[in-house]
């Protein structure tokens, strides 16, 4: 029969023990998202109603739409290319699910890779803010382009305006590039005021 006093039993250090609910506090605060600000309940009412306005004139005028209407044109703006008018139901809804997949990242900024920042417990709650204004933002956007391009392509298929409009939608490319400029530039101000405390 084994002695008892040779049973090892195992050691419990208090130090292990504190870092350990020290980590457990860490992981909890980096998850915890900061509450939503009035600027971002508008901004996101603003966009719902964005969305259905946009449907809800697209559908009006689809209906006086021909069963055929041109989709491509020559460089004079001439039509070269039907088809059936329901291609024109696509615009709408990539837009819808643009909405949709920028909308569901805004609540899980922080499963975002924030390495290049060195996310802590003191930055984390202003870089998920940060980040959820950048997606907030870029839905706007991305709203306004595809709004502007469902419109255009409207009237363009009804003979209303000239098919050189379309090209117009590049414009909407600057709006993104200072979007990602101050967002870098935010993330980089957060770090260093962190690195500061």
């Amino acid at each position: 029969m084994i002695s008892p006093s040779y049973i090892h039993q195992p050691t419990i250090h208090v130090n292990d023990i504190v870092v350990q609910k020290e980590d457990e506090l860490i992981q909890h605060s980096l998850k915890n998202l900061p509450r939503f600000k009035k600027v971002e309940i508008v901004g996101e009412i603003f966009a719902l109603l964005v969305l259905i306005l946009c449907w809800a004139f697209f559908h009006q005028s689809f209906v006086y739409l021909n069963e055929k209407v041109p989709t491509e044109f020559d460089y004079y703006g001439n039509a070269v290319r039907y088809a059936d008018k329901n291609i024109l139901y696509a615009l709408p809804a990539v837009m819808t699910i643009s909405y949709i997949i920028l909308t569901i990242l805004q609540f899980v900024p922080h499963r975002f890779n924030y390495d290049c920042v060195g996310l802590t417990v003191y930055n984390a709650q202003e870089i998920y803010r940060t980040t959820r204004m950048t997606l907030l933002s870029c839905k706007l956007i991305t709203e306004f382009l595809f709004t502007y391009i469902t419109f255009t392509m409207l009237q363009v298929v009804q003979y209303q305006c000239e098919a050189q409009r379309m090209y117009y939608a590049f414009v909407f490319i600057l709006p993104y590039l200072i979007i990602g400029v101050c967002y870098y530039r935010k993330l980089k101000l957060v770090n260093n005021q962190g690195q500061q405390l």
